[in-house]
């Protein structure tokens, strides 16, 4: 999917769409300032000017780039390496002021999502190589560049808010999920602790697909899917009780943007 067309970079103003772009080869994106900055699977990121929608600059960075986060004045990039025959284990550091590529910094093999914790923290999900090494969630501190593994196994799924990250940790054998959990690890702290979601029924939920956390109440949303139907979408508050369940009208929900009606 590294050339899907659908997808690209929409300026919106109000409730209308000023502006769209297609970029090929984009993978991910960050905003700072009035510039967008996207990943692009050749090995560059690129700094897009969001009053015209226009490239400005690129630099490179890794080999086959996906995530991409802002932290201080700095961007960090998880360079996968997906099309490699050995995959990558970088995060690429780029000084947004120059927009030069400055470091790396060593991960697990195959890192994909890098989101910006608290107190200059990062938190980076690897693949891993589907063999022997698994999906790895890891803490980077940006000021040492020391990595602390979280925790590893067949499937992971994270939502980052300030100093907490949420996520869903599954065991599988053969594609088939034996034993998980849902977790939260605090970043001040370094202390993880169980949380208990389950259905209104009590039962385990199945399926998990996606999480997302709103900023501002901490609610937790856990969007499922078996790839073939409608999926759901269960809400948590930051108690861990359940509330409602969401409405969606596609198959599997992945992801949450949460705004401030105000």
């Amino acid at each position: 999917m590294a050339d899907n067309r659908k997808r690209g970079v929409l300026q919106v103003h109000g409730n209308r769409i000023r502006h769209s772009r297609d970029y090929a080869g984009k993978r991910c994106l960050a905003a700072w300032g009035d510039k967008v900055y996207v990943t692009l699977y050749d090995g560059y990121v690129a700094r897009i000017d969001a009053n015209t929608m226009a490239i400005d600059a690129r630099v490179k960075v890794g080999n086959n780039p996906e995530g991409i986060c802002v932290s201080g004045d700095k961007l960090y990039v998880a360079n996968s390496g997906g099309y490699q025959p050995v995959p990558d284990n970088t995060l690429s550091v780029i000084d947004i002021p120059t927009f030069t590529a400055t470091s790396t910094i060593e991960v697990t093999v195959n890192p994909n999502m890098v989101r910006a914790g608290a107190d200059g923290k990062l938190i980076v999900l690897s693949y891993g190589n589907f063999a022997d090494i698994p999906n790895t969630l890891q803490e980077v501190d940006t000021a040492t560049g020391d990595v602390k593994v979280i925790a590893r196994n067949s499937q992971i799924i994270l939502a980052v808010n300030g100093s907490e990250v949420f996520y869903f940790t599954a065991r599988q054998e053969n594609w088939v999920v034996t034993e998980s959990a849902f977790k939260a690890y605090d970043c001040r702290s370094g202390e993880t602790r169980d949380l208990a979601l389950t259905a209104a029924d009590g039962s385990t939920l199945s399926n998990v697909y996606s999480l997302g956390v709103d900023p501002a109440t901490d609610a937790l949303y856990v969007g499922t899917s078996d790839y073939n139907t409608t999926g759901e979408v269960y809400v948590f508050d930051a108690d861990g009780k359940l509330g409602e369940k969401l409405a969606v009208s596609g198959i599997s929900p992945i992801s949450y943007a949460f705004f401030d009606e105000k």
